[in-house]
């Protein structure tokens, strides 16, 4: 079995981001030309002026120069702000407004200044008061969204983090018990088939080489998860002997699909501990997949005395196995992947995406399974 390199990510051409100095002119140039024709309008309602396009232009114009002003004080004292002050809490998030709004009204006076003193253009006081309002207005609901905006963010970063978190974790789960008995049966073993010994020491190296490679990939091809299956089996077969039974049923069709990494596993053991420690005779544990429309379904189950109940909850407050598999099929596929308990197994479902050029995969590796086949052979 062998996994691709951990890809390295592909370079993204870079775009501007919503709090750049682009962004902030262009949002500013926007903002300045409506507020202008608004400005114009209340105008025009107020003292009957005739809405000329040369009157309305003019009214841009002027718009124009009050957003670029507003625009320029809030990136800069925003900048300023959310360095000194971090958007992590109600109270910081009232300072940046009250400070915006505050700055939103010097910047207004100053460019109110500029027009009539400089320019020598005569500004009606409701016009002035109109758009005084009309900045303060738009700055502090601006600055809110802004400061929603990197809230959400934030929220989502956390969200990501703590996911990813999760995901190491489920990924990194070893079962104490399973390399426990395995290195039992090795001892066992070395003294009355040490072939036999020396092949399940070599399959349990794989399954470990195999765990930690997978680890780092998000998916990797079903034909790579269902040899690992074969491997562990393979070692468990070496301490059940005759009480276990193997068959994995897998059309060639389905060997190169996606799947998260070591999501089989899981389920294979739980079919073992619930399966073949449970009963004396010979238990049989079955995989079997099948293309569903556009969905891929995997059975694991198993001949022996079954779930007391088929509930999932109830399934799930058993062990941590199953809340694994859960895990990491919502993390993968979301709401379009599930899991379901049988009364003697589990199936999951999740969708059909193919290898292709898809990075992380393992689709590479994979091998022409036969219809049925049993553990690996000693020596192997």
């Amino acid at each position: 079995m062998s996994l691709p390199a951990t890809p390295s990510p592909r370079p993204v051409a870079a775009s501007p981001e919503p709090g750049s100095p682009v962004v902030s002119l262009a949002r500013a140039l926007a903002i300045g030309a409506v507020a202008g024709l608004l400005v114009g309008w209340f105008a025009g309602r107020v003292y009957g002026f005739e809405a000329t396009p040369a009157r309305l232009l003019d009214h841009m114009l002027k718009g124009t120069l009050y957003g670029l002003a507003l625009s320029a004080t809030e990136h800069v004292l925003g900048s300023w702000l959310r360095a000194i002050v971090p958007l992590r809490s109600g109270r910081a998030v009232a300072i940046h407004v009250a400070a915006q709004v505050t700055a939103a009204l010097a910047a207004f006076s100053a460019v109110t200044l500029i027009l009539v003193r400089v320019a020598g253009i005569e500004l009606p006081f409701a016009v002035l008061a109109f758009i005084a309002l009309l900045a303060v207005s738009i700055t502090a609901v601006s600055n809110s969204v802004h400061s929603l905006a990197a809230l959400h963010q934030r929220i989502q970063e956390s969200e990501r983090s703590a996911a990813e978190a999760e995901l190491r974790a489920l990924r990194a789960q070893i079962n104490p018990h399973f390399l426990f008995n395995s290195l039992n049966s090795i001892a066992s073993l070395i003294r009355t088939r040490p072939p036999e010994a020396e092949a399940v020491t070599e399959n349990l190296a794989d399954l470990f080489r195999y765990s930690l490679r997978a680890s780092t990939l998000p998916t990797v091809s079903l034909a790579d998860e269902v040899e690992s299956v074969e491997i562990y089996l393979a070692i468990e077969q070496a301490r059940f002997r005759e009480r276990l039974a193997i068959s994995i049923v897998v059309p060639e069709e389905l060997l190169r699909a996606q799947v998260p990494s070591l999501v089989l596993q899981p389920l294979v053991e739980n079919a073992v501990k619930h399966g073949v420690q449970q009963t004396l005779d010979c238990c049989r544990v079955e995989l079997r997949a099948e293309r569903d429309g556009e969905h891929v379904r995997v059975e694991v189950s198993d001949t022996g005395p079954g779930f007391a109940s088929t509930d999932l909850e109830t399934a799930l407050d058993g062990g941590t196995g199953l809340r694994n598999v859960r895990g990491r099929l919502r993390h993968a596929f979301g709401e379009t992947a599930a899991l379901r308990i049988l009364p003697r197994g589990v199936e999951i479902r999740f969708p059909l995406q193919p290898a292709g050029d898809k990075a992380g995969t393992g689709g590479a590796s994979a091998a022409p399974f036969g219809i049925t086949k049993g553990p690996r052979a000693p020596g192997r």
